[in-house]
């Protein structure tokens, strides 16, 4: 949840609050009521799956968070259970990783059959009501491209017989160099593509796609921050994720994020993603916070497309070695 602007905050609370606070646009919001709609289906003969896909950086895994965070502070009943899929996936890793987060002692021993009883049980005495499989892509062989099909088989078999909602999470073309040293892609999507029936289970699609870019702007100009003029006067979604920004929630003043010649360089220095896009604001933000608490386009500069750069050590002055903005992306658009 995003955080009010607090002209009061000292220092050390506006820097905690800009490593951990989460800004929630409007396509992680369709994304959270989708995963609603999956748990809500729990105790059904067939309950609804949901399969949730977009490129690397997008926010497919601050999702999963946003939600078990928002389950927890609502004291519903049971509990979320997430797993990292290992890479590459088995049934025999999978179930790994799934009895040690349930805390078996001994989640590697036994075999397939005899773990997946296991789980099952510990599936009901835990009371989980969501399963969240995070990178699907893992069940791609990395070093050949082919979808592995025992693993894909398997987890439609599972699905069936722990009968609770899962979300699948899975990334866009991922590119790979095989040992030969031909390159290929692979696509979290051709793993339910493999299996009708692994596809048929996941009945619920949610994309999580790039930001347009920024086209109509408004700068806030001091009147009310939660209006709804301060967000219907802008025509793009980015440009209402960095007016959110500007907003206070990170505990920054307003900073002219939203201004369109900086919302342009913002965006072509991130390529429209939301990872880069934080990166950047939290690490430029971090450097702010030692002067006034402001974001310039001085301190994005410092920036390489949402990575730092080091600063000379003490006492060799306080300029920054980065290439100009042409060579980071900023000076487009």
């Amino acid at each position: 949840m995003a955080a009010s602007a607090d002209s009061g905050v000292s220092v050390a609370p506006s820097a905690e609050r800009l490593w951990t606070a989460r800004i929630v646009h409007s396509a992680l919001e369709e994304g959270l009521a989708e995963v609603d709609m999956a748990i809500a289906t729990y105790g059904r003969r067939e309950p609804l799956s949901l399969f949730c896909y977009g490129e690397p950086g997008r926010g497919k895994t601050t999702l999963a968070e946003l939600f078990m965070d928002r389950y927890r502070h609502t004291e519903r009943p049971g509990r979320i259970l997430y797993v990292l899929l290992p890479c590459p996936a088995s049934p025999s890793t999978i179930l790994e990783e799934l009895l040690d987060k349930l805390g078996d002692p001994f989640p590697s021993r036994g075999t397939v059959a005899n773990r997946m009883r296991r789980c099952r049980a510990l599936f009901l005495r835990e009371r989980v009501r969501l399963l969240i499989l995070d990178e699907l892509g893992n069940f791609i062989d990395s070093e050949s491209g082919r979808i592995l099909l025992v693993a894909a088989s398997w987890l439609k078999t599972f699905m069936m017989q722990i009968a609770i909602p899962v979300v699948a999470l899975g990334a866009g073309e991922t590119v790979y160099r095989a040992r030969d040293g031909r390159l290929y892609t692979t696509n979290a999507t051709a793993v339910l593509g493999c299996s009708t029936q692994l596809s048929g289970r996941f009945q619920l699609r949610h994309t999580l796609g790039l930001f347009d870019p920024p086209g109509g702007h408004w700068q806030f100009d001091g009147g009310d921050a939660d209006s709804a003029d301060h967000y219907e006067a802008c025509s793009d979604e980015f440009t209402h994720l960095l007016l959110k920004l500007e907003d206070g929630c990170l505990g920054l003043r307003t900073s002219g994020l939203a201004a369109l010649d900086m919302a342009r360089r913002l965006y072509y220095a991130t390529d429209g993603r939301m990872r880069p896009l934080m990166n950047l604001v939290r690490v430029a933000g971090s450097w702010a916070l030692e002067a006034d608490g402001r974001i310039t386009r001085d301190p994005c500069r410092r920036l390489r497309a949402g990575r730092p750069h080091r600063r000379h050590a003490p006492g060799q002055g306080q300029s920054v070695r980065v290439a100009d903005l042409h060579r980071t992306g900023l000076r487009r658009g």
